[in-house]
């Protein structure tokens, strides 16, 4: 029996160990990422734009996702659900470019998204930089998350109506609002959690027999 405790305790501490190190495997990711090189922690080298009212970009998370930290060139960042129901809402004191925490928020895989930024009181042009994922117009590079899919650039207006901008909105990206977040561990992590300690709880009972 005493061989039979320690082989369980032994699984036991090797399945937590997976299930841990699986969680922080997953890491943190930029939602865009620009290419061309960065400096002074300013998108010097990408071109400015603006617009009246905001800005915005659609996407569709390929797993469960948890948003850590936003960055934006403007006062506020509005996460949706789809384009016309609002799911979160962030004031931006800082720095274009610079990264804010936010209060966690959780983004289910294969859903509908879109994150959006304007100031805050809705009537001020949006300045942003922009590029492009394939180099379109010769613009410098940005790439996007492989964990998202369903990228377009929209323009946003006060009343919160998308409209995509430019036509082809997929060839170009908008660095307005950009986010931080983690991937969401897949269950067997927490499956084989659940099974150890079943396990263990069973070889235990079975000792004192």
């Amino acid at each position: 029996m005493e061989k039979t405790r320690h082989t369980s305790v032994w699984l036991f501490s090797s399945l937590l160990a997976s299930a841990v190190i699986d969680g922080k495997a997953q890491g943190t990711f930029d939602a865009l990422i620009p290419i061309t090189p960065i400096t002074g922690g300013v998108l010097s080298a990408y071109p400015l734009g603006y617009v009246n009212n905001g800005i915005g970009w659609t996407f569709t998370p390929n797993q469960d996702l948890v948003v850590t930290a936003i960055s934006s060139s403007a006062s506020q960042v509005i996460f949706w659900q789809g384009t016309n129901q609002v799911l979160a809402s962030y004031a931006y004191p800082s720095a274009h470019d610079t990264l804010q925490p936010v209060s966690a928020l959780f983004l289910s895989a294969n859903q509908n998204y879109a994150v959006s930024t304007r100031n805050t009181d809705g009537l001020s042009s949006t300045v942003f930089h922009f590029g492009s994922p394939n180099g379109t117009d010769n613009l410098p590079l940005i790439s996007v998350s492989p964990y998202l899919t369903g990228f377009g650039s929209f323009q946003v207006s006060v009343d919160g109506q998308w409209t995509a901008y430019p036509a082809d909105n997929a060839n170009y990206i908008f660095i307005g609002p950009n986010f931080q977040f983690q991937v969401v561990p897949e269950p067997r992590s927490m499956t084989l959690l659940i099974f150890g300690l079943g396990f263990m709880s069973y070889a235990i009972k079975r000792k004192r027999r």
